[in-house]
């Protein structure tokens, strides 16, 4: 324990001998910790506790997408003036 208390010592009049280099260790440790703390919560929350709904994973995402590169099938519906149907049936 006494070896302990005169490392830290000894740490403690170096850092005071040089400031600014005391500053800069600070600051990085401060930032690394608090990255380290937000990824560590953004993780935890989407992946490891899943969503906070009854059935969760019957939850999807349909998205509709036209473009005007993509070809036009024929219409094969009764309904053959629906916007982009390309032929009458």
């Amino acid at each position: 324990m006494d070896r302990l208390r005169q490392d830290l010592r000894h740490a403690a009049r170096v850092l005071a001998k040089t400031p600014g280099f005391a500053l800069i260790v600070t600051f990085t440790l401060a930032v690394g910790i608090g990255a380290n703390t937000a990824m560590f919560s953004i993780v935890n929350g989407v992946l490891l506790q899943g969503l906070p709904f009854r059935d969760a994973e019957r939850i999807v995402d349909l998205n509709e997408v036209e473009r005007a590169d993509w070809p036009r099938w024929p219409c094969r519906s009764c309904c053959s003036s629906a916007p982009g149907c390309s032929s009458a049936a």
